[in-house]
């Protein structure tokens, strides 16, 4: 069966999913479609919160992320930092992307990630926001280098829902509309370039063929934990004597 994309390049049906009217059967399939059966790598994670955005159940998402932060379940509390990091909406400061000290454990390491990655999205909403604002071809080229330099596929969905850019009927707007036409395949590639290893990582965390979502050598051999079928594995260079952040 043929697979359809929508925007931000996600699969059709997850739009669909988040499109429809609300109802106990979707509000169960959703969920399904956040169990680890369905979702266990980052870029999986990423597409659901997308197709929630941009149809208008940003409130689904702040839902889970609360349901797992108050969850005693460590691994939990973790998918909560990473669901919230690919939040839209971001806006500057973000001081937690730059914290003073050295990270030392697993979730401040993901949590610190985390947050460069609502960094992120909220340089590139700047950046969005002078390239629309601008009054000069000049201006505008500049916003727009470094709007690709921050853009990952959020900005596609922040695009598609700005009104002001499809809205102002001055040559400077046609012009703006076009150039974001004929510089498509930049932004693809700038988009891209910010996903490369998520397919391959879950909770921050490298998966490993065979050991699921999650493993990593240690003194010669895995160290891992299996939460609902799925394995967790200890952080490279943990001391084994230490508590492990995922034994709660």
């Amino acid at each position: 069966m043929a697979n359809y994309t929508g925007t931000a390049k996600v699969d059709e049906m997850l739009h669909i999913l988040f499109r429809v009217p609300y109802s106990d059967e979707v509000a169960k399939l959703r969920l399904e479609m956040l169990d680890l059966s369905n979702c266990n790598t980052d870029k999986a994670i990423f597409d659901l919160i997308l197709a929630a955005n941009r149809n208008g159940r940003a409130d689904w998402v702040t839902q889970i992320i609360e349901r797992d932060r108050e969850t005693g379940l460590i691994w939990k509390q973790r998918r909560a930092e990473m669901l919230a990091s690919f939040a839209i909406g971001n806006a500057l400061p973000v001081p937690e992307a730059w914290p003073e000290g050295q990270l030392r454990s697993v979730t401040q390491h993901l949590v610190h990630d985390c947050s460069l990655r609502r960094w992120r999205e909220a340089c590139n909403r700047h950046w969005w926001d002078v390239f629309v604002e601008s009054s000069s071809q000049e201006e505008a080229y500049g916003a727009w280098i470094l709007f690709l330099e921050s853009a990952d596929r959020r900005a596609d969905i922040q695009i598609a829902m700005d009104e002001r850019f499809y809205e102002d009927p001055s040559e400077l707007a046609k012009i703006k509309r076009c150039h974001v036409r004929l510089n498509r395949d930049s932004l693809d590639r700038a988009m891209k370039k910010q996903e490369e290893k998520m397919e391959k990582t879950f909770l921050g965390e490298k998966i490993v063929e065979g050991v699921r979502p999650m493993a990593t050598r240690v003194r010669g051999g895995l160290r891992c934990l299996a939460k609902r079928g799925r394995m967790l594995a200890k952080p490279k260079g943990l001391d084994v004597k230490r508590p492990d952040p995922f034994d709660s």
